[in-house]
């Protein structure tokens, strides 16, 4: 059945384990309004490593964003995930 649930999609781009198309099908047939997270150069197991500080930064708005309760198919609010400073990088 389909969940009416929200879904945050991270998926990384360079993932050998799972192609990121599979992200992007996920996240299209969704009922979310949070924007996905592609993340540029990701692998299967290393997003939370390499991009500690923006992961936990986009995890922290989505955890907002559903606390607000203003959510699903019908809400017009949507939560956008990149903020204008993520571009760094943390190793």
């Amino acid at each position: 059945g389909e969940s009416k649930a929200p879904v945050f999609v991270i998926h990384g781009t360079d993932d050998q384990e799972i192609d990121i198309h599979h992200g992007k099908r996920l996240y299209a047939s969704s009922n979310t309004t949070a924007e996905p997270w592609w993340v540029d150069g990701g692998g299967h197991n290393d997003i939370e490593f390499d991009t500690r500080r923006q992961y936990f930064r986009k995890l922290e708005r989505f955890l907002q964003f559903l606390s607000k309760g203003s959510y699903g198919p019908s809400s017009h609010s949507t939560i956008t995930c990149q903020p204008e400073n993520d571009e760094e990088k943390t190793v």
